[in-house]
């Protein structure tokens, strides 16, 4: 599979209004080229209307059933491609039964809202749990620092009975007579 550079094709193609005929989309595929090496347009009209040979592939195939208008188009596209006749089959069951498309909605929406609390659970999970570590890592800096003062008062109580046991020292020396 070739990769393609989308970069170059960043710029939007401004398309005045849908073209008609073959020739109208070839002269405005002319003016951008870009849309060649990247992407197939395809006018769903032009497709249903224009006559010219068509091959029997499943890309004729999926555009064959997004323009079919009429039953009878539907028969004729059923005939080349067999397998279309289970999609067609399911969209008359769903034109003539709206209750499934409802259905289909109502579960849709219903896996969403469970998608959606999923999500928000989780994310309040996310916040408690930040907040439980902002919380620790306060509580450990806290601690940090009563230790860090504690130290200072341990070595200042150290340094003061140092100082005492000198002064002690001292007098002693004092009161001694010399020899």
């Amino acid at each position: 599979m070739t990769n393609y550079n989308l970069q170059s094709y960043a710029s939007p193609v401004e398309w005045p209004a849908p073209p008609g005929t073959a020739e109208e989309a070839v002269q405005l595929l002319k003016k951008s080229p870009a849309l060649f090496t990247e992407y197939c347009l395809v006018s769903l009209d032009v497709f249903r209307n224009f006559q010219y040979h068509k091959p029997q592939n499943r890309q004729t195939a999926w555009l064959s059933l997004l323009a079919t208008e009429t039953l009878a188009d539907a028969d004729a596209w059923i005939q080349i491609y067999p397998w279309l006749e289970e999609i067609y089959q399911e969209i008359t069951m769903l034109r003539t039964r709206p209750g499934e498309v409802l259905g289909m909605y109502s579960e849709m929406i219903r896996t969403l809202d469970h998608n959606t609390l999923k999500f928000i659970v989780e994310e309040l999970q996310q916040k408690v749990e930040e907040e439980q570590a902002a919380r620790e890592a306060e509580r450990m800096a806290k601690e940090a620092e009563r230790a860090e003062k504690e130290a200072e008062r341990a070595a200042k109580e150290k340094a003061l009975a140092e100082n005492e046991e000198l002064r002690k020292r001292l007098a002693a020396l004092e009161e001694t007579p010399a020899t």
